[in-house]
């Protein structure tokens, strides 16, 4: 059932990407413009990190 889940943190992207990488190390990696995004190997989520000024919006799009 695809789902979207979108929160505020405090951290800059680049440590919140820092953060993902190390829990998802095998996710496929792409950079669009000021957004960093996570995929799934097997497309079931993605996972784009953005500045929101005070840190980072995160939005999490599960796929399957």
């Amino acid at each position: 059932m695809p789902a979207t889940l979108s929160y505020f943190a405090p951290q800059s992207p680049q440590q919140v990407l820092a953060f993902y990488r190390a829990q998802f190390s095998d996710a496929q990696f792409s950079q669009s413009k000021d957004q960093q995004i996570l995929e799934d190997p097997a497309r079931h989520w993605v996972l784009v990190i953005s500045n929101d000024g005070q840190g980072s919006q995160v939005d999490i799009l599960v796929k399957q």
